[in-house]
Formats: structure tokens, sequence, C-alpha cells
């Protein structure tokens, strides 16, 4: 396997846990009618990680199995988004029928991140604790960064209600200097 195609399987899987992450800690979400990004948007590099031959080869099997996973279910759930959306369009669809078509949606994506979830875990058993330590980092920036971006703030920048905020209370201390 190409190490351009390993991170992209890295990547893939790395980006359903992460999509995980971001709902459980609150984080917005990807919208509905999108598929799970491409991976580019997560960049978890395990040549870093200084893997041993063995450890290499061992996780590239499990992106093999995770990428065999997702060719298999995404496609599916893209499907049955489009579904739901044509049946929340048409007027005289069945509420039913649309609710179960979102409830078995919900189905395949918790099947997809269970998953990711399974096979990062089983990566995770492969390496040492210092390499767990920096894979944990990692992630951990991949979060921080995927959160940045989906806030539309660059990471230098301040959010516009802060940068207001500092302004009226430099205005309050310039005032007493006057």
């Amino acid at each position: 396997m190409s190490s351009k195609r390993l991170n992209l399987s890295i990547s893939l899987a790395v980006v359903s846990v992460l999509s995980t992450a971001a709902l459980t800690a609150g984080g917005p979400a990807y919208a509905e009618d999108q598929p799970e990004p491409p991976c580019g948007h997560c960049n978890i590099d395990y040549s870093k990680l200084n893997l041993t031959k063995d450890q290499s080869v061992k996780i590239q099997q499990l992106d093999q199995e995770w990428f065999e996973k997702y060719q298999k279910l995404q496609p599916e759930i893209q499907d049955k988004q489009q579904e739901v959306k044509k049946l929340i369009a048409d007027p005289q669809a069945d509420s039913t029928e649309t609710f179960m078509l979102q409830k078995k949606i919900d189905s395949l994506k918790s099947e997809l991140n269970s998953e990711a979830t399974k096979i990062l875990i089983k990566k995770k058993e492969l390496l040492s604790s210092t390499q767990r330590d920096q894979l944990q980092q990692m992630i951990k920036d991949e979060i921080g960064k995927r959160r940045r971006q989906s806030s539309g703030i660059s990471p230098n920048q301040q959010p516009v209600r802060w940068q207001k905020i500092w302004q009226n209370i430099n205005g309050i201390f310039n005032q007493d200097n006057k």
C-alpha cells in the first residue's frame, strides 16, 4: 500500500472517530446532506510515531479493513440521505416512512462510527505507551483544528464579539487617561 493511500485510509478512520468526538464534545457536526469529509481534513500521520515494520503492516491491514467498511456503508448512507430529502420535499410523503429512513441513516452512521472506534482501539493496542501518548496528542491537535475550521475561526483570529469587548474595555481605560 502506498504512503499516500495509507494516509488516506488512516485519515478516513480518524474522520469518523473525530466526528463522533466532536458530536459528543458538543462541537459542530457536518451538515446532514453532506457526506463525511473525504480526508484531507484529518492528518494523523502514523509515520511520525516511528513504527516498527510489524506495527506498520498491522496498521495498514486495519486501515484496509476500515476502508472496506467505509466503502460499503458510506454510499448507502448517502443514498438514504437523498431519499430523506425527497420525502421531506414531498408534501404527500408519509412522515412515518421519513422518520424510519432517518433512523436507518442514524443506525448506519453509528455502525460506521463504531467500526472506526474499534479500528482505533486496535491500533492503539499495537503501539507502545510513548507512541500512544504521541498519537493522543496528534488526535487532540486534529480535534482542535477541526473545531476551529468548523467555527470559521483561524487559529490566530479572535471572534468578533471578543474584539468588540476588548475595544470597549480599552475605551473605558483610555477615558481615564484623558
